[in-house]
């Protein structure tokens, strides 16, 4: 896809919205003299969240404000493709990939509800929003997932939801829960819903999980629904459009993770090249020793990688990718987290020595956020599963063009 002057003007203006607010974020969380640990000063995350949504970084639910659009899992992904998306979550990466996770996961929430409009009649402009998948750490498109499931019973004259969800993402405490659900099943084969309730609505249970090893600076939630009421209204997709919505919603969480993970790498591969500039042995620098040169080598081959990977679809508009074709490049980036950012990070980290296990560097915070990231939603050993048929129905495979 071609980009027009307009659209060049508008993502290098962006990108130094991003790069002021990282480096804004940067200096909130990690002041060398407020005398913090390895992952900063937590109680700043929410006034960067407020930050955030005032630049435009959040995907807003008010037609007209900065992030409606051009937020992070905005509008925009739909007609003109995630690419920028995927940028600015690599750049808030590179900074702290709890908060770029924090941030992601407000969008993915708010991208579950569909267009501007639909999120507007639903949900208030500074609402928190938090995505509820299932089941908890598997596979939402497995089906196999279905007994673990939140369910929606009843008709339109009375819908509810039950069931229970650990782990789910949020910028903050929610105000608003978009929840993946499933039909129970019974005489028909059970379909995926979308829908949605306020977290204080009657028989929700939300409770936090406290700080994970890693992403720190994000919230985890357990949600628990016990015949939760859920409006007529508020069910916004069943059947076929939600399972390509609930397709979308998980790859474009994969995609979001990946870039994060993209991002940490860099800075650790950045720090490590740093490092073997300054240190000095054996009456050189260490970045002159072939061990050395061979670790930073490697790291930067897994970032390209992982580059090339995420931008193999990053210009092409969702609504116009195949879902297969979108999967199969979710899955994918998804497993690059660990085969590539976290290779990455380890090398850099290898190169500081025994000095890289220290919180004064840094890179044990990283390395616990991309292992984080390549725990989200599903093992490698699933999504190998589910990329398989995929593959199968590739016609460069079924061909022999591989």
């Amino acid at each position: 896809m071609s980009a027009t002057l307009e659209d060049l003007d508008l993502a290098a203006a962006f990108a130094d919205v991003v790069d002021d607010y990282a480096g804004r974020a940067g200096d909130v969380l990690f002041d060398p003299h407020a005398g913090q640990g390895p992952d900063g000063d937590l109680d700043a995350i929410p006034q960067l969240v407020d930050e955030a949504r005032t630049v435009g970084l959040v995907a807003d639910s008010t037609g007209g404000a900065p992030g409606t659009d051009y937020g992070i899992w905005g509008d925009h992904v739909l007609e003109e493709g995630c690419d920028l998306d995927l940028r600015t979550l690599a750049t808030l990466g590179r900074t702290c990939a709890g908060l770029a996770a924090a941030l992601h996961a407000e969008g993915i929430g708010r991208l579950a509800l569909g267009d501007a409009v639909t999120r507007s009649t639903l949900i208030g402009g500074g609402d928190t929003v938090a995505a509820v998948f299932v089941p908890d750490y598997g596979v939402a498109l497995d089906p196999r997932a279905e007994t673990d499931a939140v369910h929606l019973h009843g008709t339109g004259d009375g819908f509810c939801l039950r069931g229970s969800s650990g782990f789910v993402w949020s910028s903050g405490e929610p105000d608003w829960l978009t929840v993946v659900a499933r039909t129970p099943p019974g005489d028909h084969p059970a379909e995926w819903v979308i829908t949605g309730v306020r977290a204080a609505a009657p028989g929700v249970g939300l409770a936090t999980n406290g700080h994970r090893i890693g992403l720190r600076a994000i919230g985890h939630h357990r949600v628990d629904f016990d015949d939760t009421p859920v409006a007529d209204e508020a069910v916004i997709a069943r059947g076929g459009d939600a399972l390509a919505s609930v397709t979308r919603l998980v790859a474009c969480d994969w995609l979001g993770c990946a870039a994060i993970a993209l991002g940490a790498a860099r800075r650790a591969h950045a720090q490590a090249t740093a490092y073997a500039g300054a240190r000095r042995q054996g009456g050189r620098t260490i970045a002159d020793h072939a061990a050395v040169r061979l670790l930073l080598a490697q790291a930067s081959h897994h970032i390209t990688t992982l580059e090339t990977v995420l931008g193999r679809h990053a210009t092409v508009p969702l609504d116009s990718l195949p879902h297969d074709d979108l999967l199969r490049w979710a899955i994918t980036a998804r497993l690059g987290v660990g085969e590539h950012a976290a290779a990455a990070v380890t090398d850099s980290l290898q190169v500081h020595g025994g000095y890289g296990y220290m919180d004064d560097y840094g890179l044990s915070k990283r390395l616990r956020d991309v292992h984080a990231l390549g725990a989200r939603h599903g093992s490698r050993e699933q999504l190998l599963l589910l990329l398989h048929p995929l593959d199968a129905t590739d016609p460069m495979v079924t061909r022999g063009g591989r």
